[in-house]
């Protein structure tokens, strides 16, 4: 990675990439090269996050900032083992978390900040601010993030729980634009074909060029954005790594 770069690196997942790494089930993503290095989601196993991000040559004491997309234990399940290990840190989670985890978080030395509306956690980084609403269950209820690079506006997910396509609708009203990459897991898993093509459609509508979808995506449904997206697809399962050149 040079200074240019936005490195995405994926420690936590279903599905496997890397052989040097254990895949499980849940979802956490580094990210480096800019002001500050994040760690979206913390995976279930914060043991196991923690091993393979070492496995993965990545230093957790790097870590600057943690941002929760949900509370489902698959994403913020490794929450208190990671900040036992790293340290004091900021901590980004929605205001659908319970106070008591914020709460044992900030005994642990944690900066919390309750995230509703979309805000800029870092330049170049923003949250859509929670979404669901009272159509989802609070522990549906989630943020994903929406960030910059040379090749175009980057939407990561850690379930996508109130929609990709919602999610990416507000992403482009938040960077004024398309959106370049969807990222993350889709939450498709038990999706019939049709519906999963009406989404394909709506994302390919949407302009989305670059397609990384994994975790609770569901293996079918990974294959038929595979089969939309081809040379465009994106592995993103545990142990990917992807590099962006970063926005000047």
């Amino acid at each position: 990675m040079t200074s240019q770069e936005i490195e995405f690196t994926v420690a936590y997942d279903d599905v496997p990439i890397d052989p040097l790494v254990e895949t499980s089930h849940g979802f956490s993503c580094l990210i480096e090269g800019m002001d500050k290095t994040i760690l979206f989601d913390t995976g279930g196993d914060g043991h196991l996050l923690l091993d393979n991000l070492r496995k993965l040559n990545k230093d957790p004491n790097h870590i600057d900032i943690l941002v929760l997309s949900h509370q489902h234990w698959d994403h913020s399940g490794g929450l208190f083992t990671v900040l036992r290990s790293i340290g004091p840190v900021a901590v980004y989670m929605t205001k659908a978390f319970p106070d008591s985890l914020a709460s044992h978080a900030e005994r642990l030395g944690a900066d919390v900040t309750i995230v509703d509306g979309p805000i800029e956690i870092i330049p170049g980084i923003h949250s859509t601010g929670q979404m669901g609403g009272d159509e989802l269950a609070r522990g549906r209820r989630e943020q994903s993030l929406v960030l910059d690079t040379a090749d175009g506006t980057v939407v990561l997910t850690g379930c996508a729980h109130p929609g990709i396509v919602n999610i990416v609708n507000r992403a482009r009203d938040l960077r004024s634009g398309n959106i370049a990459y969807a990222l993350g897991g889709f939450h498709l898993k038990d999706t019939d074909d049709p519906a999963v093509k009406n989404v394909i459609g709506e994302l390919k509508a949407l302009g989305i060029k670059k397609m990384g979808a994994s975790h609770c995506t569901g293996t079918r449904q990974i294959e038929m954005f595979r089969d939309v997206w081809d040379m465009d697809f994106i592995p993103f399962g545990c142990g990917a790594t992807l590099r962006l050149p970063l926005r000047q």
